[in-house]
């Protein structure tokens, strides 16, 4: 009887072992799609942020961008050619922009900036909750830098700067010239979640 009870006790602590390695396992997963997600919704506010900050503005004459391959221009009309000149391949392999609408947004960031128009924080944070409700009830804190990894302007709760409780996204350029940086810092969904899985394994 003591053997089989000790053999009883060993296969469920095994099994429970397993079903917690599991629910681990599975929580690990679910951080992944979050802070895809949470990058995802941070970039479109940003873009929709950029938007509002130029419709604010007076241009005097509205920016135009015209988008052609130099390999399609003849020599005279690239000597012809007034304006800047952007290499697409060398800003999307630095994560500026991954098509042509990113580039046209960041294109419009560049001018917002040449005007000292830098992105409105609390705007930022407002647009993603509005876009993802999943992120109203954690708190976040946005950062913006400059070049140099320089903190410009902060908003939310500094905690978690230094908080290994939260996920952050990499450095979102604003802009194709390297001056400023936006950075979302957020709390993990955790505990509810964590605790969502437990109950369903056991």
């Amino acid at each position: 009887m003591k053997k089989s009870a000790i053999f009883t006790t060993i296969a469920i602590l095994i099994i429970l072992t397993a079903q917690l390695f599991w629910t681990w396992e599975m929580y690990k997963v679910h951080l992944e799609k979050w802070q895809i997600t949470l990058q995802q919704g941070f970039e479109e506010a940003i873009m929709d942020e950029a938007g509002i900050r130029n419709a604010s503005f007076a241009y005097p004459e509205r920016p135009r961008f015209y988008v052609k391959s130099k390999a399609d221009m003849t020599p005279e009309e690239a000597a012809a050619h007034k304006g800047d000149t952007l290499d697409y391949k060398r800003l999307k392999a630095k994560n500026v922009a991954g098509s042509m609408a990113e580039l046209i947004g960041q294109l419009q960031q560049d001018a917002l900036l040449k005007r000292g128009m830098l992105p409105v924080l609390p705007a930022i944070d407002s647009l993603l909750q509005e876009r993802h409700p999943e992120h109203a009830g954690l708190n976040r804190c946005i950062l913006l830098q400059d070049g140099s990894g320089n903190t410009v302007n902060r908003f939310g709760d500094t905690t978690l700067l230094a908080s290994s409780h939260s996920l952050s996204t990499p450095p979102i350029p604003i802009g194709t010239q390297d001056r400023f940086y936006l950075r979302l810092f957020s709390e993990k969904p955790s505990a509810d979640i964590f605790r969502q899985m437990t109950y369903a394994v056991l």
